[in-house]
């Protein structure tokens, strides 16, 4: 699994956290080996206590991250070298992370070209990538410059159904119910894909009446979970 991340802290100031860390100890020398093991334990302590503070820790990959350096630092005869190696380059591919994420409003998104005609749907959807209007998207989503028609649509379908099905991955690994921001970031996904859903409906030009009943049933489970993400607002998302 790749597993998702949510950052829970403004960028700067989760990325200062993390270059401080790695700075801090990939540095520090020890005058013997019990200072040594004192210096581990300090760096184990400080990279569990950033994680909590600037990561969602409820989430599958947070957790996994936490549990390894925990069971680092209560080993009497860890490998200290190769340990720290191992948490410098956990704290090396987080800033990664942290630098590509963006805010959850500012993810690429169909809903802008439900409003349109069908004719005027294709033609954002080419202006939205030539404008790199999806910011959060042409990196993520791999777009080549020259995409055409409906392009965008299926990039936006297939970006947020695999963050679904990785969601799922890890909510079925935990074999629990899904937590508060686990359910935030299911309706989330699942909104995305029925606007994708509607703007594929509005692209092709379709007004069969069976058509028709496909749209309001997409926009009925697009109002009922709106509701629901009223109450929880995370900023930033990165895989």
């Amino acid at each position: 699994m790749k597993e998702i991340y949510i950052i829970i802290k403004d960028k700067a100031h989760t990325l200062k956290r993390i270059e401080g860390l790695c700075s801090k100890y990939h540095t520090k020398t020890a005058i013997n080996e019990q200072q040594r093991k004192r210096h581990f334990k300090s760096y184990c302590h400080d990279a569990v206590t950033v994680i909590n503070d600037c990561f969602e820790t409820s989430l599958l990959g947070a957790k996994r991250t936490i549990n390894k350096i925990n069971e680092y630092s209560k080993k009497d005869n860890v490998n200290i070298q190769a340990a720290s190696l191992d948490i410098f380059n956990i704290l090396i591919n987080l800033k990664c992370l942290v630098e590509s994420s963006v805010p959850i409003q500012d993810l690429p998104s169909c809903r802008r070209l439900i409003g349109l005609s069908p004719e005027d749907a294709v033609f954002k959807a080419n202006e939205f990538v030539k404008n790199n209007d999806i910011r959060a998207g042409i990196h993520i989503l791999s777009l080549e410059s020259n995409v055409t028609d409906t392009q965008y649509i299926e990039a936006v379908t297939t970006f947020y159904s695999n963050y679904l099905h990785e969601l799922k991955d890890e909510i079925n690994f935990k074999r629990i119910a899904p937590n508060q921001i686990e359910q935030f970031l299911l309706d989330k996904f699942n909104i995305e894909l029925e606007y994708c859903r509607l703007a594929q409906l509005k692209a092709g030009n379709n007004i069969a009446k069976d058509i028709k009943g496909l749209a309001d049933i997409a926009k009925e489970s697009i109002e009922k979970r709106e509701q629901r993400l009223i109450a929880l607002n995370k900023t930033l998302l990165s895989i």
